[in-house]
């Protein structure tokens, strides 16, 4: 089967900057999180990826939870995606809000799994 969309076109669907506002307003148990995934701007292992970082609205600066997200695509056609954790997250910390900070992540900034590096 051959998808109408490329992982180009998934890469862009989830790019951006994401708020659960309404959740946390509606529901205060929740917290109002401010979700960023941005583009790298190299391929890892020459896959598509994005950095995501996550942060409180109220503590933007404290950024935390961040991972890169590997989009691939399996011998059937179909979407893959796989998060990975970065071995120290401090070294990234903030580039959510500042994507240059991005340009020398690469293969080695990355805790790997199962065959994927």
């Amino acid at each position: 089967m051959t998808h109408p969309h490329t992982l180009k076109t998934l890469a862009q669907w989830l790019a951006g900057e994401f708020a659960n506002r309404s959740q946390a307003i509606e529901q205060s148990a929740w917290f109002h999180l401010h979700l960023y995934h941005c583009p790298l701007p190299q391929r890892i292992q020459g896959n598509l990826a994005l950095f995501a970082e996550q942060a409180n609205f109220l503590y933007l600066e404290r950024t935390y939870r961040q991972r890169v997200i590997l989009l691939q695509e399996t011998e059937q056609s179909h979407f893959q995606v796989q998060y990975l954790a970065l071995k120290q997250p401090e070294k990234f910390r903030g580039a959510g809000a500042n994507p240059r900070q991005l340009s020398e992540l690469n293969l080695t900034d990355l805790n790997c799994y199962q065959a994927v590096c």
